[in-house]
């Protein structure tokens, strides 16, 4: 359970925001840090004012603090210590410790900059949500909460530290550094009063007391009081989570076909009253859309008379005589009136096809050299055999099929 407590502080800026979740779930952008990275210049989007100097920018770091200023001159420090917070530029530090977000399956480092309303301040978040310490699988999660009262919030998840595998020391706390004086403190139980804008408590390896806690750390000119932060314990959102299984090779299916046995053809219209079908819509990425058909004959000019089903006008029906003929095929030639283009590659140019057979077995093909078939099988991607054509009618099976395919090569890499 979260720690909670309602302590007046007298003439100190409390937050007097309503109470509500003790981590805030708009986290913002993903900084996409790695290891031991740092991302700079980030706008709070007010003026935050800590060691007597204001700042409208903080620079973050996957280690589990963050700088003052639009720049940072260490980068991220994975292996804190005493000296270098006193020393270094001012940052303020909800747990420095040594955090990779870029280990497989680790949460990130997010940040979000909120503009004042509804009476209630601007603020900004910065969010180590599920961030795995260095060398472990043990997630960290933490959130910072700056205001544009100089107050701020350090809200912890209820999985506790254990550092990380190279590094056995953390540090929670403020130093606005460039030879700060020393002032170690212990965090717990609160409140606990800093009368300098240096305070800090060193935790080593596995003592980390402070999960499922929030505290608010409010300013009192010079110094500040660490107090309970009043709020309903709650937890981050769910992270996405990717894991790689190599490489290889991408593909998209572009057959499609489905078995029918026999007497059991149905593609969804009514003899004498409707007209089934399908629609093929290409969908961007090298594959289509399978939806049902228009419900009318292409041509058809709606009347209902005869021999109008199927009349293009402008465009002559092949000769009767040309497919009056046991597993015979015609070619039509493409080329006066187009192409067709079979887009097998994503973002690729196609393949350009500029004639079509027609099986009088119920197939297309943009194959010139395909022969008539009877027997269905399944589409192959190998080219069909010269000769593979005639088959024995003993032997057909009672199926029909119908099925788009196309082939193509696929390099893994």
């Amino acid at each position: 359970m979260y720690k909670l407590a309602a302590t007046a502080v007298f003439g100190c800026a409390v937050s007097l925001l309503p109470a509500q979740g003790c981590f805030y779930s708009n986290l913002g952008t993903d900084l996409a840090l790695g290891d031991d990275d740092v991302a700079q210049a980030l706008p709070l989007g007010f003026t935050f004012n800590y060691g007597g100097v204001p700042y409208t920018d903080v620079c973050v770091t996957s280690n589990g603090y963050f700088w003052m200023g639009a720049t940072s001159v260490t980068g991220s420090d994975f292996s804190p210590t005493e000296a270098e917070l006193l020393a270094g530029q001012p940052r303020i530090c909800p747990l420095w410790g040594d955090l990779n977000p870029a280990a497989v399956g680790s949460g990130q480092v997010y940040f979000n900059a909120v503009p004042a309303a509804g009476g209630a301040p601007a603020y900004a978040l910065i969010t180590w949500a599920g961030v795995f310490e260095f060398g472990t699988t043990n997630p960290i999660e933490m959130q910072v909460r700056l205001e544009d009262n100089d107050s701020l919030f350090v809200t912890y998840g209820g999985n506790p530290s254990v550092s990380g595998t190279l590094t056995p020391t953390q540090i929670i706390g403020a130093s606005p550094g460039n030879a700060a004086v020393a002032n170690p403190v212990i965090l717990a139980p609160r409140p606990v009063t800093s009368t300098s804008d240096t305070f800090y408590e060193i935790i080593t390896a596995g003592a980390f007391a402070y999960a499922a806690t929030s505290m608010q750390w409010v300013p009192t000119v010079p110094g500040y009081t660490i107090i309970d932060n009043s709020c309903t314990a709650n937890t981050l959102p769910s992270r996405a989570l990717a894991s790689s299984y190599g490489s290889g090779c991408y593909d998209n299916p572009i057959t499609y076909y489905e078995d029918f046995l026999a007497s059991t053809f149905d593609m969804g219209g009514v003899a004498g009253t409707s007209v089934g079908g399908f629609l093929m819509i290409p969908n961007g990425v090298g594959s289509y859309v399978i939806g049902p058909g228009t419900g009318v004959w292409f041509g058809d000019d709606g009347t209902g008379a005869a021999n109008t089903e199927g009349a293009v006008p402008g465009v002559a029906p092949i000769s009767a005589s040309i497919l009056n003929a046991d597993d015979a095929v015609y070619t039509i030639d493409l080329a006066s009136q187009g192409f067709i283009n079979l887009m097998l590659v994503p973002g690729g140019t196609g393949i350009i096809e500029t004639s079509l057979t027609i099986d009088s077995n119920g197939r297309m093909s943009v194959d010139p050299g395909l022969p008539s078939d009877f027997t269905p099988t399944q589409p192959s991607a190998s080219p069909r055999p010269a000769g593979s054509s005639s088959q024995s009618r003993a032997s057909t099976p009672p199926t029909s099929r119908t099925a788009w395919s196309a082939s193509r090569a696929c390099r893994a890499g």
